[in-house]
């Protein structure tokens, strides 16, 4: 019985690596570039349409001018779940509209975050308001 058992164990950390290693290969950034303030990002794409724009409650800290700041949380629906992102000081919003402000719910942004969905704040690294989609599809 024992010998089962560890002959399983060693199959099943053989299959964990290899998901692993090839998830990791696959796992790579799909978007990339350099905020407004100097810093380069890399991450993942996210797409969907804007449930909330606020500000916090949260305060963050300017480093450079020590200045106090609420930190703006967006969420947006994506596949029906929704997904919080926090603006990170360097975020940039280009496509139809230029301000973090003037963005309201219904719009549709493909927003560059992290690859761990675990990030804590996850990061909004930048932000771009792009036409409405249809979430409708046409079977013919």
């Amino acid at each position: 019985m024992m010998r089962f058992i560890r002959n399983r164990s060693v199959a099943v950390l053989t299959l964990t690596l290899g998901a692993w290693l090839f998830a990791g290969a696959a796992g790579a950034a799909d978007c990339s570039g350099t905020g407004t303030d100097g810093t380069a990002f890399e991450g993942r794409t996210f797409e969907g349409e804007v449930k909330t724009n606020k500000k916090s409650a949260k305060v963050t800290v300017d480093l450079k001018t020590k200045k106090k700041e609420k930190m703006r949380e967006i969420t947006i629906r994506q596949g029906g779940d929704p997904v919080p992102f926090a603006f990170h000081p360097g975020a940039a919003v280009t496509g139809l509209k230029d301000d973090p402000d003037k963005i309201n719910k219904g719009d549709w942004l493909r927003i560059c975050g992290p690859r761990s969905a675990l990030a804590t704040p996850r990061w909004a690294y930048a932000i771009e308001v792009i036409p409405k989609q249809d979430s409708a599809v046409d079977v013919e």
